[in-house]
């Protein structure tokens, strides 16, 4: 588990997609966030929102 505040989402996508996660909540819009679980998981991951 990853808590953060105050980080740009490029930034912590950068940071994190090494290590692959999956999203399970965040404070992002829909949008947003469906990308940084793709930058995570990959685009054809299955991953529902």
């Amino acid at each position: 588990m990853i808590l953060t505040s105050k980080i740009t989402e490029d930034r912590f996508a950068t940071a994190v997609e090494p290590f692959g996660g999956t999203v399970l909540k965040t404070s992002l819009p829909e949008e947003s966030e469906r990308e940084l679980a793709e930058r995570l998981t990959g685009p054809d991951s299955g991953a529902t929102f």
